[in-house]
């Protein structure tokens, strides 16, 4: 089972806006059936994904200051940034096949989270 790294005000803008690679945030609460059934279907991704982009969660009954920020306004929420800046987001509990696709499409485009970031634009 992936583990994925809890994300704070503290430790937002050093582990996810100051990354250079890829980042994949999960936006969710505990009490939510449909951020459960995410849940499941994101550790299933992260096993596809595994070592092209960090995956990390935010907490969003905990974490008020991020969701305001990034501007959440419905859980699960995937966000996926790239050098801090979103390039793609998912709304909503998504299939398997959904979620990977997505995260399939994202690292063909913008590398994985390895990449210098030197591309060009």
């Amino acid at each position: 089972m992936a583990e994925f790294k809890d994300i704070t005000k503290d430790n937002f803008d050093t582990d996810v806006l100051a990354s250079k690679g890829l980042t994949l945030i999960y936006f969710y609460t505990a009490w939510s059936k449909q951020c459960q059934e995410a849940d499941e279907i994101l550790q299933t991704a992260a096993t596809e994904v595994d070592g092209q982009m960090e995956i990390v969660r935010v907490n969003t009954d905990l974490q008020q200051e991020i969701v305001a920020q990034q501007k959440v306004r419905t859980i699960p929420l995937f966000q996926v940034l790239k050098a801090g800046k979103v390039i793609e987001v998912l709304r909503g509990a998504p299939s398997k096949l959904e979620l990977i696709g997505m995260l399939s499409n994202v690292i063909s485009e913008h590398g994985t989270e390895e990449s210098s970031g030197e591309e060009l634009a």
